[in-house]
């Protein structure tokens, strides 16, 4: 089974979950963890779940999900190149996960905004963000974070000609 065929299987199997469960917390983390599948096949379907996500997430207080929604919704701006709206939803996002005290999802909102700001070419601010998403990443147990982390701080480097 290639790589496409295990995305659409665990796709299949979010859908199956999300249509079976009665609880809205689950809901709505299988709503955003479908949006982050699908947000590069099928990006206004992908949106769709973001968006609903939210409704839900903030019908019952749900910060979290309100915070990885808007972080999902983020990915979709990004495949847009809707970058200013990317990066004001993962500052929204980030700011939630600071409240929460929650290291992964700050992680995780830094890299969003890093990389957006590379390409509007804030190269100083997403060099300072992607350090402190690595920082966060590292101290949350994170390897996929550190690694775009590491991956966007590459970037920035590159863009400004500082090679090694």
């Amino acid at each position: 089974m290639n790589e496409y065929s295990n995305i659409q299987l665990k796709i299949r199997q979010l859908e199956d979950q999300l249509s079976q469960s009665t609880d809205a917390f689950e809901q709505v983390d299988c709503m955003n963890e479908l949006a982050g599948e699908l947000f590069v096949y099928e990006i206004g379907k992908a949106q769709n779940y973001c968006r609903e996500a939210r409704k839900l997430a903030e019908l019952i207080n749900y910060e979290k999900g309100i915070a990885d929604s808007c972080n999902k919704e983020a990915l979709c701006c990004r495949i847009r190149s809707d970058f200013k709206k990317s990066i004001l939803l993962s500052r929204e996002a980030l700011a939630i996960f600071e409240s929460l005290e929650d290291k992964s999802g700050q992680a995780d909102s830094l890299n969003n905004i890093s990389f957006m700001e590379v390409n509007v070419e804030d190269y100083e601010s997403a060099l300072k963000n992607s350090l402190r998403a690595l920082a966060l990443a590292k101290k949350a147990g994170e390897k996929d974070l550190e690694a775009f982390s590491s991956l966007v701080i590459g970037m920035v480097y590159e863009a400004l000609g500082d090679y090694p």
